[in-house]
């Protein structure tokens, strides 16, 4: 059985200081019944993927540093397991106001 194939159009909804959201389009081909998306981001200078799983073409990192590079990959994820990962995404997140550190 085949996994899905890649999602497509990852884009950039909302850049925050310490988020960012994200919006893509579904696999042109799923290969079954796709159950949701796994969002993998890369903070710059490291090598361990932290990972996020949401139900639909849309998804939130939070908790991020601000003012900094992020690579970010999305997959579709059918009870076969997950499939192609989707082209890099590299986000920069804003530069935090003062405001924000006091939040």
């Amino acid at each position: 059985a085949l996994v899905p194939s890649a999602p497509l159009n990852l884009a950039v909804r909302e850049i925050n200081p310490r988020s960012i959201t994200l919006k893509w389009d579904s696999p042109a081909e799923p290969n079954g019944i796709v159950l949701g998306y796994t969002i993998m981001y890369t903070m710059e200078g490291e090598s361990d993927a932290q990972e996020v799983s949401t139900s639909n073409t849309t998804g939130q990192i939070s908790e991020l540093r601000a003012y900094t590079e992020y690579s970010i990959q999305v997959a579709a994820r059918t009870g076969i397991g997950q499939g192609d990962k989707s082209e890099v995404l590299e986000v920069t997140t804003t530069i935090a106001s003062e405001y924000d550190d006091m939040l």
